[in-house]
């Protein structure tokens, strides 16, 4: 996982089910401040990366500034 800071903290989450929100919000409040708590959780199937094998943020921030309609098309993406 990665998280980003702009105006909002973002999770990014590889898993093969989809989590409910409050049960990782509720998990991560066990063990970090509340204004540590992300504001949105993204799932991928796998995180974008760099041909050195880092996460790609820039490919992660032209996600989510994409229209919601465009966003699940961009490759294996759920927001919740």
């Amino acid at each position: 996982s990665v998280c980003l800071v702009k105006d909002d903290i973002i999770a990014c989450l590889v898993a093969n089910n989809i989590l409910a929100k409050e049960y990782i919000i509720k998990f991560l409040s066990k063990s970090i401040p509340h204004y540590m708590i992300p504001s949105k959780i993204l799932f991928f199937s796998s995180l974008p990366k760099l041909s050195n094998g880092k996460i790609d943020l820039r490919k992660i921030q032209k996600i989510l500034e994409q229209p919601n309609s465009n966003k699940e098309s961009s490759g294996n993406f759920c927001e919740i």
